[in-house]
């Protein structure tokens, strides 16, 4: 089953939300290649196509988190890299062929990307859309 999108996990940024939807895809192809047993080459192409987008998405909202001035900003980069550290082991587990891409590693990427978005982004969604006021 596809990890999908909702319109209530929007933070209301349209660039945003893009960048969002691009991580459930590579989510998805995570989840499709641990239920295909899919080969090393394709998982580690995926972990590291993961890994450089978390890098490029965090850089753009981040900046944008520090142009607002947003009050918990160190929180949330706190957050941004604790995912990346995780994911950075996973993409040299992976090219070590140390890595067991399994249903509980898949959950933890799933499960922090979407208590990320609904808790920590959609925060800073709400605080943004009060300052425009």
């Amino acid at each position: 089953m596809d990890i999908s999108w909702k319109e209530s996990y929007s933070v209301g940024i349209t660039k945003i939300d893009e960048q969002h939807k691009k991580l459930f895809e590579l989510l998805n192809e995570l989840k499709d290649a641990q239920e295909n047993e899919k080969d090393y080459g394709f998982i580690s192409k995926t972990i590291s196509e993961l890994f450089d987008y978390s890098v490029y998405h965090f850089k753009i909202e981040e900046d944008l988190l520090k142009e607002i001035n947003y009050p918990h900003l160190n929180e949330h980069i706190e957050e941004h890299e604790y995912f990346r550290r995780q994911v950075s082991e996973l993409q040299k587990m992976s090219n070590e062929r140390k890595l067991i891409l399994n249903v509980k590693l898949v959950i933890f990427l799933k499960e922090w990307i979407f208590t990320h978005i609904l808790a920590s982004d959609k925060d800073f969604g709400r605080f943004l859309k009060t300052i425009e006021k």
